[in-house]
């Protein structure tokens, strides 16, 4: 059983956890109703200072509208960017957690 679990929680096994994040996730047990409501304040906030960009760029340069579209393009590039990386940051503490509560789990297993 040691050397089942060891296999499991080494560095190199994270399938098990992709497949337990994933199913959670496929389930609505992390982007939850209340999370996402949670983020709307965010939201709001990246909209409103994207708009400050834009305005301030507008004012410092000659931009017709297709140019400040592209800039609006190009910081919408960059939010996804930052939202995916936000996005593994969240996934590998979740994993970890999973990780963590499964170790837990097995140790008071044995215990008993």
């Amino acid at each position: 059983m040691e050397e089942l679990l060891n296999k499991i929680f080494s560095k190199d096994s994270t399938e098990y956890l992709d497949l337990i994040y994933e199913n959670m996730e496929n389930e609505g047990k992390i982007l939850t109703k209340e999370f996402l409501n949670g983020l709307k304040p965010y939201k709001d906030k990246k909209k409103k200072i994207k708009e400050i960009i834009l305005n301030e760029l507008s004012k410092m340069f000659e931009m017709d509208n297709q140019k400040k579209y592209e800039i609006e393009k190009k910081l919408n590039i960059f939010e996804e960017v930052i939202n995916d990386e936000n996005g593994y940051y969240n996934r590998s503490y979740h994993k970890q957690g999973i990780k963590d509560g499964t170790k837990l789990f097995f140790e008071l297993w044995d215990k008993k």
